[in-house]
């Protein structure tokens, strides 16, 4: 049980030192808060709603994320950008997934 706490408190240390980078780094952005708010709440519903996927396959939500597949990280993401932007030999349309820069369909 005291396991369980401390690992809570830590993911909510975590995201709390994450909001607050948020907040500091979109220090102009007008209605700053609306906008941090809107993704706090999207992360929620996003984490219920694979919540919910998982209990209505009788996994837990660890095996059933596992099935989902590779999962696209902000570094992923951030080198695949850079990519776009810096190499002008990219032309057409792409798709970013797990494994990079995808040509699409």
């Amino acid at each position: 049980m005291l396991a369980t706490a401390i690992i809570v408190f830590r993911e909510v240390l975590e995201a709390a030192l994450i909001v607050g980078i948020v907040l500091a780094a979109s220090r102009g952005v007008s209605r700053r808060g609306a906008w941090v708010g809107g993704g706090i709440g999207a992360g929620i519903l996003g984490a219920m709603a694979v919540a919910g996927y998982a209990a209505r396959a009788g996994l837990d939500v660890s095996t059933y994320s596992s099935q989902l597949g590779p999962t696209l990280t902000p570094e992923i993401a951030g080198k695949s950008f850079v990519e776009l932007a810096t190499n002008s030999q990219l032309a057409g349309s792409f798709m970013l997934t797990a494994g990079g820069l995808a040509p699409a369909p």
